[in-house]
């Protein structure tokens, strides 16, 4: 195990302890380790697909394949700085868990390198870029789509769950395509959150606010969050992909989290409900569930009569433009928020001030 001497051997010793331990089932995880090459050596390096707060995603091509990929690169935070050695910690934790995870409904890393202080994860090229674009986009957008998309999405959680990991910050914007002209390519992206601990239970804060559950608003430092954060939140996603609106919208946090707690949301606000199924609005409710003990599982919701349902196909369901058009304004709201964090975070750095609006540095963006 090893990445020349660039790398540090407490590095080296954390991220045997990562990937070296088992998975609940008592059976060792198989994925990458660190490449032992040059990562220039290995790679070229393209265009610059995105930047974040601390990292950037590059396009990159192996020179041994001609492979492309997406490779996300790093500064490793000083150990000796307050706070450095955890964050360390936590990037190699992280990478621990991308690197074991082999699903078809996750985003998958290929392999990655630590040299000269900086992480690089060549993670596959999900060309197809947003879902929330591509459903925008689509010619035609119906509940029989939004089905086929969404049963990825809890398909990958499932999994997720399966080997004790919880995501945490489950949304649209976590949901890329392998391919932009088939909506049923999807993939979850983005664990900078995710967490593995023993008895599946996590202690720290979680998840996007529009899209967090009721024990997260009202936990205290140190409580638990185990899985059923993310299948609230995949109520939350649900629900989007229908009409085109989140269930819970607020401009204050404080009264955004009050209809949280409260589960006060309606099919009400728009006409779109009108056309959609009585099963899918019965799923929704399953999910967004206040109390978290009866709240439906990933396992329970794919046994749901909506899923099961062979009469609902395209030929049998009517147009959802109008959650098209809604997905426009959401959209706008969603980038314009980005874009006023990254210009938040600009300013802390260049005053000197760390941290800035992100939630910590993360291997992803």
């Amino acid at each position: 195990m090893g990445c020349g001497a660039s790398m540090p051997v407490s590095d080296m010793k954390w991220m045997d302890e990562v990937l070296d331990s088992t998975g609940p089932a008592g059976v060792s995880w198989q994925g990458p380790r660190p490449n032992k090459a040059k990562v220039f050596e290995s790679y070229k390096f393209g265009d610059t697909l995105g930047t974040g707060g601390f990292a950037v995603v590059r396009l990159a091509t192996c020179r041994s394949t001609g492979k492309n990929c997406a490779m996300k690169v790093m500064t490793l935070p000083n150990p000796k700085e307050s706070g450095g050695h955890n964050e360390r910690e936590n990037i190699f934790y992280e990478i621990g868990l991308l690197a074991r995870l082999q699903s078809e409904y996750i985003i998958r890393l290929d392999e990655f390198f630590v040299e000269n202080n900086k992480v690089y994860l060549a993670t596959e090229l999900l060309a197809g870029g947003d879902l929330l674009d591509a459903v925008i986009e689509s010619g035609s957008y119906d509940e029989s789509m939004a089905r086929r998309i969404f049963r990825r999405v809890v398909l990958g959680v499932q999994y997720l769950h399966s080997e004790g990991i919880t995501h945490r910050d489950i949304k649209l914007e976590n949901l890329l395509l392998g391919d932009k002209f088939d909506l049923s390519t999807v993939k979850i992206c983005d664990l900078g959150l995710a967490k593995k601990a023993t008895d599946r239970l996590v202690h720290s804060a979680c998840g996007t606010p529009q899209y967090v559950s009721p024990e997260v608003v009202n936990s205290k430092k140190g409580d638990a969050h185990g899985p059923s954060v993310d299948t609230w939140a995949c109520g939350v996603v649900l629900f989007i992909l229908l009409c085109g609106y989140p269930p819970f919208a607020h401009k204050t946090e404080t009264t955004l989290y009050a209809l949280i707690c409260a589960g006060d949301y309606s099919f009400t606000q728009s006409s779109v409900w009108e056309v959609i199924t009585d099963d899918a609005k019965d799923l929704i409710r399953s999910f967004l569930t206040v109390n978290q003990s009866t709240r439906i599982t990933a396992d329970d919701a794919l046994r749901h009569p909506w899923f099961q349902n062979s009469s609902l196909e395209s030929e049998t369901c009517m147009s959802l433009g109008l959650t098209q058009s809604a997905l426009k304004k959401y959209r706008g709201k969603f980038k314009s928020a980005v874009n006023a964090i990254r210009t938040i975070n600009r300013v802390n750095r260049l005053v000197g001030i760390s941290g800035g609006a992100s939630v910590r540095r993360s291997v992803y963006l």
